[in-house]
């Protein structure tokens, strides 16, 4: 698995889960290319993958005169595995664009997995066309695709690992943060992108401060396009800032969604929705944004309620307050959270995984054979 950045977000968390179950259930090494030292190299280390530093600055992307120049270098790197069953995944478009080029050349076989919403320009349709498989994460993604061989494009919701105790998470971030034990814990988990509506979620907190007793927000994340300070500059502006505690990045991201008492999620054009479903298996109720990937999970799972794209904070708002009088009219039962749970855990997802690895080798194994006769 290469990877171009540094920090860790939701495609290195998918993508390790996902490593750990190959490893754990069919015996797979798997094993992170990236730079280092990094936090995605200190993570991959932790679950015991094998690190090959790239020797490449982090970065979101590289231009493509980058590539060229790193193309040999890559190309040595990925050499190494040639006496392997080597299979390269590529967890963003942006490595499939550097990485893809190497493996391709190499004859590995290639899988890029696909977790965004992206026009699809001719650069892209060629960068996408590298892959011998795609997983999708969604049918939002899959349909996104549109332009790929469809014979070559797997549905397959990720695995998740929701092993995380809400009592002790709870315990655990009240204590880190000097919290009141009986607030009533209202959180956002996503690193701060304006598709995300960090300003949104803090607007619907200004409502909810003076309804909900004991009402305390939550924001989980890092900055991108916005900043914390921006983020808390906006609060104060509210009266919220003893009211709202900004507890950053913090891993496993399962943890944060356990110890909160509701999940708002007011992401707009969002790919699936990890959270919303770290949130339905562990019990959590979440509101949302009804929109693509977030559509997809509540009508296939449920566990919480949806929104309007179009809503505004106060509507946003009252749901959250119908929600938080009774979570049980929406929390999953244990039978139907059960039966969630197996549909996405990283087994289930190491299994699929497994049939697209025989998919992508039966045609290369059939060839040698026909060469060997």
């Amino acid at each position: 698995m290469p990877f171009l950045g540094s920090e860790i977000g939701g495609s290195h968390v998918a993508g390790f889960t996902l490593g750990e179950a190959l490893s754990c259930n069919y015996g797979i090494e798997c094993i992170v290319v990236c730079p280092s030292p990094s936090a995605i190299a200190d993570e991959a280390r932790g679950r015991q993958f094998s690190v090959i530093p790239s020797g490449e600055r982090p970065t979101y992307r590289h231009s493509l005169s980058y590539d060229l120049r790193r193309l040999a270098s890559r190309i040595g790197i990925l050499a190494s595995f040639r006496s392997h069953d080597a299979i390269i995944h590529c967890n963003d478009i942006q490595a499939l664009k550097s990485w893809g080029p190497a493996a391709k050349l190499l004859g590995f076989p290639l899988i890029y997995h696909h977790r965004s919403l992206n026009p699809t320009t001719f650069l892209k349709r060629r960068v996408f066309s590298l892959a011998d498989y795609s997983i999708c994460v969604s049918n939002a993604c899959s349909e996104n695709l549109s332009c790929v061989d469809r014979r070559t494009v797997v549905l397959d919701p990720v695995g998740i690992a929701d092993g995380s105790s809400r009592d002790a998470a709870r315990a655990s971030l009240v204590a880190d943060f000097g919290l009141d034990g009986n607030a009533r814990l209202i959180g956002f988990i996503a690193n701060f992108f304006h598709r995300k509506r960090p300003f949104f979620f803090l607007d619907v907190c200004a409502h909810l401060a003076s309804q909900v007793e004991g009402f305390h927000g939550i924001v989980f994340g890092r900055e991108r396009e916005l900043s914390e300070k921006e983020l808390r500059v906006y609060a104060d502006g509210l009266g919220l800032g003893r009211h709202v505690t900004f507890a950053g990045f913090r891993l496993p991201p399962s943890r944060n969604v356990a110890a909160l008492d509701l999940l708002l999620a007011p992401a707009l054009d969002e790919p699936f929705g990890l959270t919303l479903v770290e949130a339905l298996l562990l019990g959590v109720p979440y509101v949302a944004t009804s929109s693509v990937g977030h559509k997809e999970i509540h009508g296939r799972w449920g566990g919480g309620r949806m929104v309007s794209d179009q809503a505004d904070s106060a509507h946003f708002a009252s749901v959250a307050l119908d929600v938080l009088e009774d979570p049980s009219r929406v929390v999953l039962d244990q039978i139907r959270r059960a039966r969630a749970r197996q549909e996405l855990s990283p087994k289930r997802h190491a299994d699929d995984v497994m049939r697209v690895y025989e998919l992508i080798t039966a045609p290369r194994a059939a060839l040698a054979l026909a060469v060997g006769r």
